[in-house]
């Protein structure tokens, strides 16, 4: 599942995944920000 949210002028992809943490991504050189967050979060 994939979700977008706004923080500020940020907009991060949200994907749920099979996982139990929460990682936080950023990718140079355009900023693109995503985060991997465990399927049971609630969002």
């Amino acid at each position: 599942m994939k979700n977008q949210i706004e923080l500020g002028d940020i907009t991060a992809d949200v994907v749920l995944k099979d996982i139990k943490n929460i990682h936080l991504s950023v990718y140079p050189p355009s900023g693109n920000v995503r985060i991997s967050a465990p399927l049971h979060m609630n969002i």
